[in-house]
């Protein structure tokens, strides 16, 4: 998974995620929530030039997942209500806004990533932050999920339509 800022590349080694997925209709349909989300560990934490990266996901309310599109097995559409304080030695910021995303029946994969209609805003970046960080600069978020459920198990749900 990859976050970076056009002055600082942070970089995120590994991220968890639990929620619920469920059947629904409609354009866009509300398919899912994300209701806890972790990022880096204690042996594999988040980093960046500057030092470690401490993320602090909010996720309540949950993330809401939402399909528009559903075709030969592959759904997209995107994750709102995305919201994460981060800090960085004395910078501290909110990331918050949408991300796009696709999953893929075949193999179970949720990816992650940014375009123009879906990105993350930098929002309440302390005095620390300077220059480097930025109030209203846009990170770039990528990253690929694999979904298993329920907790435990090892099949990938699927999505027939939205």
């Amino acid at each position: 998974m990859r976050n970076s800022l056009a002055k600082a590349a942070l970089a995120f080694t590994g991220a968890t995620a639990g929620g619920t997925l469920f059947s629904a209709t409609g354009n866009p349909a509300h398919i899912g929530n994300i209701a806890t989300a972790a990022f880096g560990t204690t042996a594999r934490p988040c980093t960046s030039p500057l030092g470690q990266v401490r993320p602090v996901a909010k996720t309540n309310p949950p993330w809401r997942l939402m399909g528009t599109d559903h075709a030969a097995g592959l759904t997209t559409g995107y994750i709102t209500g995305v919201n994460a304080t981060l800090t960085v030695l004395t910078c501290t910021f909110d990331v918050v806004g949408e991300v796009h995303i696709t999953y893929a029946n075949s193999t179970g994969t949720l990816t992650v990533s940014n375009n123009a209609t879906r990105q993350l805003t930098v929002v309440n970046a302390s005095a620390g932050c300077g220059t480097l960080i930025p109030n209203g600069a846009h990170p770039t978020f990528t990253g690929s999920y694999k979904v298993i459920g329920p907790v435990g198990g090892t099949t990938s749900p699927t999505v027939v339509g939205v």
